[in-house]
């Protein structure tokens, strides 16, 4: 033990509190505070241990997002509105309490520091306090721009994570004082403490050197006509920032990548690949700026070649271009030089019709390009008169030789005689509403987020990564904030100057918008449209409302299939004259016939990058979970269909499920409380409920129609529920067309038996979401795998929104979490090493210097391995779409590889003796087999024995075997947990399991 740390041990306590069980860490606390101000503050008894990391084990409610809150789909009929707003606006937390719990925990971080520094000199009458006079104007030692180790230390511990007084606070308080003992041993000197206003408002402080974020306030009008102050941060100053990020600007951008049959991220859509403002039109290769319309030379090629595209394909770095063909200048020669005609001092130029593909990183150089040299007389080329443009440039290859594309709006001359880099960064926007009350109900704010687009799912779907833009309650909703959002965003289409971290200068970043995401409600208001209760009730496309239509019919039936690919899609041209329309004009009367509307939404109009009738793509969570499988379950629980005795037994088959290890959550809960279930509910119900029920209820006739239903809708949910398409996207496009079709098949007729049975009417004919399921394939080609735009992770992200309205006292909401989101995005920033900006000064005024962060803070990371993880990392985000491959563990069955080789099996742990008596985990395999079939009918390739709904027949292969657990990876969690009638050998691989029938599709012959 330190000789500090003993004088610590022998200080008396000033109160000792009960220690509790219940915790985990291994660190524990006795202090206490003398609050006399005339006394200062009392010295305090620290034991301190190294705090374990607890996280991984431990599941806390609080990490558990919910979407059953305000703004909910509706399950009547069209209808998805609201629930009124209500104006309780009960305040859990006040402002003041909240200042005042920070300024108690910062009293105690003091006394530890007197207590420190009191033995600096083994003299406990000796404290240093902390005088704002003290310091220098500008800091530039290791810690900058913190002005000491601890205020670094204490401003990771406050604008860390969102945290109230729960076991990951004191873990984190625990691991900050850790921190700064550490400090104090490694320093031997006294450690300067800040007072808690120092660090609360810290950006109002006058000799502040810490970056603060640019929350800026802009006047908005609602629908009132009155005024109100509505405070963002606006997506240009969080990309400012990024950029100054070591290694984010290469990140967040992303070339199109062309591979052909997958849909793995965003930018391998038909949107990415194809919209003009998301094309590079420069790029970098081996230390070189290559820009669309330069004539390059290409190694191991004796023609140039007039780039007209960039993007990546199978991993490589390609660039479309034409061949140029040129005469005796030295600049453009081509080898056979009697095609050509040489009039004067000028020569004739030809440029492919035709492109070709090169690979960027054998361009070697560019060639100076003249456009009065292409004359085009006399010009004849008999061999291969169909790619050669044989008397004028026309179309693109005009626009290019003669420097009219549009490329050349993004070229911004330096100080010297380059051009400045563009970073092309594309951006997703997510608007939705949360309670701010803690009941979740009432008191609505609507708020906005902002995605980096380029960014992988994994990573995109990180807390950090969600990027709080501005909120409000009643005075102002999403459609009225939209202005100042869409004015930043005009800005960012045509490119706002930089500083870039990665290139070392200014480079020019354009960032579209690509995609919004949101609930139907939300997407229907922001897309000029009436909402799902108008007669033409799609957002997407002119469908009239189904139940409308056929009720119109004399002695009609009750129903009739639905048409849902005969009606003509909507354009963004028609909502441009629409919202230019005098509301006397016949075009506006059309349109509001068709279910238009002027509602404020036309300002995403201005932006040239987006079209709201195709880029709001369809969001799967509101639509299956929350929308079809809530339906059927609503369904199943209210009507008659199973008997008391039925329900219990279906409620213990779906109890027995807790066990099962295949899946990231499984369902816990009961049954009857269907009405209040949340999206992860459905979504574990719509895995495992089909196979249960089939399986339980098979002899029962009533229930056959309804199990078939649930069956297709567990196989739709099963292929829309993956990651990505890394192969045969036309097939799997196809299957999704037929699943789809096979649902709206299934519910069509339910909705007929159910009239005929006596049951209360549920129409899931005329449900819009059943049309909009549709719709999936446009956007899947369009954007990628739903997963890409599913809105599951920023309904996550609400509860952070809910805490930090907590602390406010509600007198300015908007401004307050506004400010404490974009502190937590500045600390975070400084920890990931990003540069900033501070004014010095220089004769009569200041001048901007870029600085970096100091070592301790750039090495905190290294120095202290739970910084990251106590600080940044102990809220993430949960899984409940099945992306996360599972650990290896007791009874998990799955597809494993070893040595190569594919095969089905399940987990068997055992504690066992070792040679020396030791006991050691032993771990076992049980393998199963595939049962062929000779059936030509079975969608399997080979075929193999399935039930009625594609669910593979297995059997054990063999005994328990014991296996190296080193040696065995996990390729894909299977669900083998029912078994075949009341046999216990043969056994059903589920396929409703999300992404399992397309992989079993793809992959069976591998493991057959």
């Amino acid at each position: 033990m330190g000789e500090y740390e003993k004088l610590l041990k022998r200080r008396p306590a000033m109160f000792d509190g009960p220690s509790s069980s219940a915790s985990t860490a291994t660190a524990t606390t006795t202090a206490t505070t003398n609050l006399n101000s005339n006394n200062g503050p009392a010295p305090m008894e620290f034991i301190i241990e190294n705090p374990q990391d607890t996280y991984g084990h431990e599941i806390s409610d609080e990490d558990e997002y919910s979407d059953d809150y305000i703004l909910s789909d509706s399950s009547d009929d069209y209808d998805e509105t609201t629930d009124d707003e209500d104006t309780d606006t009960r305040v859990e937390y006040d402002s003041q309490d909240h200042i005042a719990r920070v300024a108690a925990e910062m009293r105690t971080f003091q006394s530890l520091s007197h207590a420190m520094n009191a033995y600096s000199n083994e003299d406990s009458s000796r404290q240093t306090l902390y005088r704002p006079n003290d310091f220098a104007d500008i800091f530039t030692g290791p810690t900058h721009p913190f002005k000491s180790k601890v205020e670094f230390i204490l401003h990771a511990l406050f604008y860390g994570d969102e945290d109230l007084a729960s076991e990951r606070s004191i873990k984190k308080i625990m691991f900050a004082m850790k921190m700064v003992l550490d400090v104090r041993e490694e320093s031997g000197v006294a450690l300067d403490f800040p007072t808690p206003n120092a660090v609360i408002n810290y950006h109002k402080q006058k000799k502040n050197q810490i970056p603060v974020f640019p929350t800026a306030s802009f006047d908005v009008v609602n629908q009132d006509n009155e005024r109100h102050v509505l405070w963002m941060n606006k997506p240009s100053d969080y990309i400012k920032f990024t950029m100054t990020c070591p290694g984010k600007s290469s990140q967040i951008s992303a070339l199109p990548d062309f591979t052909e049959n997958q849909r793995l991220n965003l930018n391998q859509g038909e949107k990415w690949k194809e919209n003009p403002l998301l094309q590079h039109p420069m790029i970098t290769s081996n230390g070189m700026d290559y820009w669309v319309g330069d004539v390059v030379e290409v190694q191991g090629s004796p023609n140039r070649y007039l780039l007209e595209k960039f993007f990546t394909k199978d991993g490589s770095i390609l660039a479309n271009a034409f061949q140029v063909y040129g005469g005796h200048d030295p600049r453009l020669n081509h080898p056979d030089d009697t095609h050509f005609l040489r009039f004067g001092n000028s020569t004739n130029f030809a440029v492919s019709t035709l492109k070709y593909t090169i690979e960027v990183d054998r361009i070697m150089s560019t060639v100076q390009k003249d456009s009065d040299l292409f004359l085009g007389r006399g010009f004849s080329v008999s061999y291969c008169p169909a790619e050669i443009v044989t008397y004028a440039l026309t179309g693109v290859q005009s626009d290019l030789w003669l420097n009219k594309s549009r490329v050349e709006e993004f070229k911004r001359r330096l100080p010297g005689s380059g051009l400045m880099k563009v970073v092309v960064c594309p951006l997703n926007l997510y608007p939705d509403d949360t309670s701010g009350n803690s009941t979740k109900q009432y008191n609505k704010y609507d708020s906005y987020l902002m995605y980096f687009a380029a960014l992988p799912l994994e990573t995109r779907n990180k807390r950090e990564n969600a990027l709080f833009i501005c909120t409000s309650n009643h005075t102002l909703n999403a459609v009225e904030m939209l202005p100042p959002i869409v004015d930043d965003l005009v800005r960012l289409e045509k490119g706002i100057e930089m500083y870039s971290e990665d290139y070392g200068e200014v480079v020019l970043v354009v960032a579209p918008l690509l995609l919004f995401m949101g609930d139907n409600p939300r997407q229907s208001q922001l897309a000029m449209h009436k909402g799902t209760s108008a007669k033409k009730f799609c957002r997407k496309c002119l469908i009239p409302s189904p139940r409308i239509e056929q009720g119109s019919i004399p002695d009609a039936p009750p129903y009739s299939p639905v048409d849902h690919h005969g009606s003509e899609e909507r354009t963004r041209d028609f909502l441009c004259a629409f919202a230019n329309a005098d509301s006397q004009s016949e075009l506006y009367l059309n349109g509001c016939e068709l279910s238009y509307i002027k509602n404020g939404s036309e300002e995403f109009l201005r932006l040239e990058a987006f079209d709201p009738t195709k880029d709001m793509p369809v969001e799967i969570l509101h639509i299956i979970p929350l929308g079809l499988t809530k339906y059927l379950m609503t369904f199943l629980w209210k009507q008659k269909m199973l008997t008391t005795s039925e329900k219990g037994r279906l409620q213990e088959a779906l109890n027995s499920y807790k066990s099962c290890k295949s899946y990231s959550r499984t369902f816990r809960n009961k049954l009857r409380h269907t009405g209040s279930f949340v999206g992860r509910d459905f979504k574990e119900l719509i895995q495992v409920l089909p196979g249960i029920m089939s399986k339980l209820f098979s002899d029962k006739p009533s229930a056959s129609l309804f199990i078939k239903a649930l069956h297709a809708l567990g196989r739709l949910s099963s292929l829309v529920y993956m990651r990505g398409v890394d192969r045969c996207l036309d097939y799997y496009i196809a299957q999704i067309k037929h699943a789809v079709t096979d649902v709206t098949d299934l519910l069509f007729q339910l909705d007929v038996q159910i009239l005929q049975k006596g049951f209360s009417k549920q129409d899931f004919t005329f449900k819009p979401k059943v049309h909009l399921l549709h719709h999936i394939t446009d956007d899947i080609v369009r954007f990628g795998s739903v997963l890409q735009y599913e809105t599951e992770n920023g309904e996550q992200f609400n509860k952070f929104i809910r805490e930090h309205l907590f602390k406010t006292n509600r007198h300015s909401t908007s401004r307050d979490v506004a400010t404490r989101f974009g502190k937590q995005f500045i600390c975070r920033h400084l920890c990931n090493g990003g540069s900033y900006v501070v004014e010095k000064p220089a004769g009569n005024g200041t001048r901007s210097v870029r600085s970096s962060i100091g070592d301790f803070v750039k090495l905190a990371p290294v120095n202290f391995p739970g910084f990251n993880l106590h600080f940044f990392g102990s809220r993430v985000n949960s899984d409940n779409s099945g992306l996360s491959t599972p650990t290896l563990c007791d009874t998990l069955a799955g597809v494993f590889q070893s040595n190569g080789q594919l095969f089905l099996g399940q987990v068997k742990i055992v504690q066992a003796r070792d040679s020396a008596d030791r006991m050691r985990k032993a771990f076992f395999m049980q393998k199963y087999q595939i049962v062929p079939n000779s059936n030509v009918n079975c969608i399997y390739t080979p075929a193999v024995v399935t039930d009625n709904y594609n669910n593979i027949v297995v059997l054990p292969l063999g005994g328990l075997v014991e296996v190296n657990k080193d040696v065995i990876n996990i390729v894909q969690a299977v669900d083998i947990h029912l078994s075949v009638g009341s046999s216990n050998n043969q056994k059903f691989l589920n396929v409703a399991k999300f992404g399992m029938f397309w992989w079993m599709l793809m992959n069976i012959a591998k493991i057959y």
